[in-house]
């Protein structure tokens, strides 16, 4: 609701909706009266007979329709509330002409700006929520996502926002069970590491259940490993074929992760047992094992560190083997 804010210099002035004549006159004192004295308002006077001309020739503009009840109202507070309902009625039909045409994350922040009008005004509350649950339905998009992660972890005013928006609310701890779960999946099949997913999801964890956070630094701290978890297993093959008879440094790394970040870790438990496997206690492990002569190198020792740690030689005659014929020489 701006009237003739160029030629005024003014922005926000809603005086200019008077439709016509006196009216326009009226509307122009009356948002006159109510600002605050400085220079803008200076600005302003000095237009004033020009700025009612152009008034004049915007009798059918819808904002000139709608700011005239403004200038008509009794008291400044009166006015700022009727230019706020002006506001939110332009802002209504907008943001649902974004819903309607799949621009989710663009209605969801254009709400996103006054919560106070939001609070106000139940026509765009009731528009404001319905494009919240809009976008919290297209959390596949990538770009809507990180807005709503934003929207519901990192701003200012996200607290505030959840408290008064039931749609925001429940979109929000949504949001962080979805994060959760793609994280978990990441994890478990050992894909590539996302630094941006668990940046989002530890934020929204620190804003709507802080309990919960220690649980997602250990779940990310998990993701992480996994990517090392995925290599070292393909470094073993890897090395197996190309007759490389050493142990992938990928495979001491994620063993000694349970000393520091994965501690308490049950699935780093249970993956370092599989590693173990792999990486020490099968072909690749023996290969070292049985190139030990005079010396014992350091991928020998960490096969019997391991050996020992995870009992691989039990069900294994071979390897059992190996491992007693180089004791003498790795373990001394």
């Amino acid at each position: 609701m701006r009237l003739l804010a160029g030629a005024m210099l003014v922005s926000g002035a809603l005086w200019g909706t008077a439709a016509c004549g006196g009216e326009c006159a009226q509307a122009f004192d009356k948002e006159l009266e109510c600002m605050e004295d400085g220079e803008r308002k200076t600005t302003m006077a000095s237009a004033r007979d020009i700025a009612i001309e152009m008034c004049k020739t915007k009798s059918e503009d819808p904002e000139v329709k709608a700011a005239i009840a403004c200038g008509k109202k009794a008291t400044c507070e009166e006015v700022k509330a009727c230019k706020k309902e002006a506001r939110a009625q332009k802002d209504i039909k907008k943001i649902s002409d974004m819903v309607a045409s799949g621009e989710v994350s663009k209605a969801a922040q254009r709400c996103s700006y006054d919560l106070e009008t939001y609070k106000a005004v139940g026509g765009l509350k009731t528009a404001c929520d319905a494009a919240f649950d809009a976008a919290f339905g297209k959390l596949d998009d990538k770009k809507v996502r990180d807005d709503l992660t934003y929207r519901c972890g990192r701003a200012k005013d996200a607290a505030d926002w959840r408290d008064a928006s039931e749609s925001m609310k429940k979109g929000c701890n949504g949001l962080m069970a979805a994060a959760k779960s793609t994280i978990t999946k990441q994890r478990d099949a050992g894909t590539k590491y996302e630094y941006s997913e668990c940046s989002g999801y530890k934020a929204l964890v620190k804003a709507l259940a802080p309990k919960e956070a220690a649980a997602a630094e250990l779940l990310c701290a998990e993701a992480k490993a996994a990517e090392d978890l995925t290599k070292a297993a393909a470094e073993v093959s890897a090395n197996l074929k190309a007759n490389k008879l050493r142990i992938p440094y990928r495979c001491e790394r994620f063993m000694k992760m349970g000393d520091k970040k994965l501690k308490g870790s049950k699935w780093h438990t249970a993956k370092s047992k599989e590693l173990a496997a792999s990486c020490y206690g099968g072909d690749l492990g023996k290969k070292v094992l049985g190139k030990v002569t005079t010396y014992c190198l350091s991928d020998a020792k960490s096969v019997h560190k391991y050996a020992a740690q995870y009992k691989l030689g039990a069900a294994d005659a071979e390897l059992a083997a190996l491992l007693t014929k180089t004791q003498p020489t790795c373990t001394k």
